[in-house]
């Protein structure tokens, strides 16, 4: 009989437009159906004054980049006053954004999280956080997602 296994293991690699304003957050090392994935995106050298209209989260697999999901402001959805758009349906169909919020900004995040169960080797991409703020400020932040598979016989 053989087992296969997949390993996650993350290595950081950090892309700011100005080194401002967004930054992400990944498991350092995630064992396959033993811990679950948690990606965050973080406000960073923001003030009480900056405003957040979205954070966007998307992954790059080869050349290709495609959106997973958008947490925007909302004024007409109280209390949260924020909508979150799924653009990937396998993601969103394992994936879990409880603990996302917009406000205050300083203490804003968006979080995916996948339960160790419904982490797949496929998950492997370039994970990118973009953020607009107030003042027509934008910048992202990314780091790479690997998968590896080992066998056990």
């Amino acid at each position: 009989m053989r087992f296969f296994m997949c390993i996650l293991l993350f290595s950081v690699e950090m892309l700011r437009l100005d080194g401002k304003y967004v930054k992400i957050k990944l498991t350092n090392t995630v064992i396959y159906h033993q811990e679950p994935l948690m990606i965050q995106c973080l406000p960073n050298e923001l003030t009480n004054e900056d405003v957040i209209y979205s954070y966007l989260l998307s992954k790059q697999v080869g050349d290709v980049t495609s959106d997973i999901l958008q947490i925007s402001a909302d004024r007409s959805n109280p209390p949260t006053f924020q909508k979150i758009t799924w653009y990937e349906s396998s993601l969103q169909g394992r994936g879990n954004t409880t603990g996302t919020t917009l406000v205050p900004s300083v203490n804003s995040t968006l979080m995916l999280t996948v339960k160790a169960t419904e982490v797949s080797c496929k998950d492997s991409a370039k994970f990118i956080c973009k953020v607009v703020i107030s003042g027509g400020r934008s910048a992202q932040d990314s780091a790479q997602l690997n998968v590896v598979g080992k066998s056990f016989l």
